[in-house]
């Protein structure tokens, strides 16, 4: 009897065992299911590595240097590409892609409410000069959310699109992922700092592909000085890059961006002699550049100089 006894208390230690170890799976089988949905902090896929970086030192951590071939990305230098990044106010890029998406009439003109004013100076953005009951066409409101780098251009395009019946951010990720851009998510219209507002420099070459397909964002981000309808002129943020180059390439405009977690961010673009158009993107770039221009700014002047001198 003795013996039966300690056969069945055995059995019901093995038993107790393997039950353990069946809640520990389906514990944390719940735990990867239920973090797929709650968590969007993005883990990078894996990829091969750059194919070629540049043998000079930049101020960024990360850069992309791509040929726009037929539209599509053929990517002649790049260090770590597919590394998460915060846009900061290359954001606004994806901002004006999908507000030519789904506006009808460029030269419709919108009056400013103040929502689209909210929270702007507390959160220190860069803007346009919006102000309460101003009037303003859409395309105006683009090149001042491109050039100057308006929030408060980007809050009021992202209502007149809502007030079609979408959700613009959402537009926003559904565009990302119909190009391709897998390690990309968006937060917000501005580029203002929220960890889930994040991509790659390789996302955003993805990104310039499809602007330079579009001619009225082709024609916006090659514009360094423009006059509104209402005779506002000002300059774009890129201006500083305005004649820089070589008789062999020239910066013909872009977006830059900044906020103290993104750092200094570039999306540059550059045509050479023959007509060909060149992005060269830098995000994560220091703060402190040199000649008083920015590091990303300084970091462009040493791509062209040492690089597209040679082509």
């Amino acid at each position: 009897m003795a013996k039966k006894r300690k056969v069945k208390k055995s059995r019901v230690i093995l038993l107790g065992i393997i039950f353990f170890l069946i809640i520990c799976i389906i514990a944390l089988l719940l735990w990867f299911v239920f973090s797929l949905f709650t968590n969007k902090t993005m883990t990078v896929q894996a990829y091969e590595p750059s194919v070629q970086t540049l043998n000079i030192d930049l101020n960024a951590n990360n850069y992309l240097i791509a040929k726009d071939e037929n539209g599509d990305l053929d990517i002649l230098y790049a260090k770590d590409e597919h590394e998460k990044i915060y846009p900061a106010s290359l954001t606004k890029i994806m901002t004006m892609m999908v507000t030519l998406d789904y506006t009808d009439d460029i030269d419709e003109v919108l009056t400013v409410m103040e929502e689209d004013l909210a929270g702007l100076i507390e959160a220190n953005a860069s803007v346009y000069g919006l102000s309460v009951g101003d009037e303003i066409s859409i395309n105006d409101a683009l090149y001042g959310l491109i050039l100057e780098s308006g929030a408060d251009c980007a809050n009021l395009l992202k209502r007149y699109v809502e007030e079609k019946g979408h959700d613009f951010v959402e537009l926003m990720d559904q565009k990302a992922q119909a190009l391709g851009m897998k390690d990309t998510d968006f937060a917000n219209v501005t580029g203002l700092d929220d960890e889930n507002n994040y991509t790659t420099v390789y996302d955003l070459g993805l990104l310039m592909i499809e602007a330079f397909k579009n001619d009225n964002a082709r024609s916006i981000l090659s514009t360094m000085h423009y006059t509104s309808d209402s005779g506002y002129s000002f300059d774009a943020t890129m201006s500083a890059l305005e004649g820089a180059g070589n008789d062999k390439a020239h910066v013909l405009g872009g977006k830059t961006g900044f906020t103290y977690i993104a750092h200094l961010t570039i999306s540059a673009v550059v045509e050479n002699d023959k007509g060909e158009i060149y992005f060269v993107i830098l995000a994560d770039a220091d703060e402190n550049g040199e000649d008083g221009r920015g590091a990303h700014l300084q970091d462009i002047a040493d791509i062209l100089a040492s690089y597209f001198a040679k082509w």
